[in-house]
């Protein structure tokens, strides 16, 4: 699978400014696979002997990265999410070799601290790189008696190449004029 950022708008982000994205999924492989192609909730596979129930579940989130280390990067608010009851063939999508889709959402340039203590939005830069992030997941929930067992099982990530925007740190609109590219 191959995960790349296609297009964010406004081309230039702001701190705290909500934007645009739309990421493209892509088979590159020789097979066809199935990813999750609803947005939740969904109707959950449940096991009629066991009560077990099982989901699949695709997050689509973004990183900024700013100043000299690009490999210091924080996690930013907004993602899309798909899922599917595994079983349900007709709450994925099925992409052969070659084939893609694409995924717009909404996010801001603002640190998701849910999704990592470490948050370094902070300097401007005309070198930032805006990096998207596929995780995708079996979430199950197993009944044993009387206890209920979480869990979660990593099936699939891909991360896309960094693509370059210019990041503005101002957040009023008179700092945002002033610091606007002429």
């Amino acid at each position: 699978m191959q995960l790349e950022v296609i297009r964010i708008d406004p081309t230039v982000v702001y701190h705290g400014a909500e934007f645009s994205v739309t990421v493209r999924l892509k088979n590159v492989g020789a097979d066809s696979v199935l990813v999750p192609w609803e947005t939740p909730p969904v109707t959950l596979d449940t096991d009629p002997k066991t009560g077990n129930t099982s989901t699949e579940i695709a997050s689509i989130h973004l990183s900024l990265a700013t100043g000299e280390d690009s490999r210091t990067s924080s996690n930013l608010k907004g993602e899309a999410v798909l899922s599917a009851a595994p079983s349900n063939r007709l709450q994925q999508t099925e992409l052969l070799s070659g084939q893609w889709v694409e995924v717009k959402f909404k996010a801001a340039i603002e640190c998701d601290s849910s999704m990592s203590p470490a948050c370094h939005v902070s300097a401007a830069s005309r070198h930032a790189e805006l990096t998207a992030h596929w995780w995708e997941w079996l979430s199950t929930h197993e009944v044993d008696g009387c206890n209920v067992w979480s869990g979660w099982y990593n099936s699939r990530e891909v991360d896309s190449e960094p693509l370059p925007v210019v990041y503005v740190a101002a957040s009023s609109v008179d700092d945002r004029k002033s610091a606007s590219p002429h």
